[in-house]
């Protein structure tokens, strides 16, 4: 018989700290949350503030919610039209 193997421990839920960087055109901030919304996530606190260059923003989203599905949320927000960056600056 073999040893039973410890289970994988389970992806706890954090607060993660997102920053997208962003073309400022009018309905980007919808699609951003728009894709928050589809899978399932609250955003808790969004600040924009403009980019060095007035054609470019920067949001800061912090919402909750398992690392692993933050990071496709944020690899699916990467991947809209006029978001130039996306990143989750919480540590694992």
């Amino acid at each position: 018989m073999s040893a039973a193997r410890p289970a994988p421990a389970a992806d706890p839920i954090g607060t993660h700290a997102i920053s997208v960087f962003v073309n400022n055109k009018p309905g980007v901030l919808v699609r951003v949350a728009l894709v928050f919304a589809r899978r399932g996530f609250n955003i808790e606190s969004l600040v924009v503030s403009p980019g060095v260059e007035d054609r470019f923003s920067r949001m800061t989203i912090t919402c909750s919610g398992r690392r692993d599905d933050l990071v496709q949320v944020v690899k699916q927000v990467a991947k809209l039209i006029d978001v130039v960056h996306a990143i989750d600056h919480t540590r694992a």
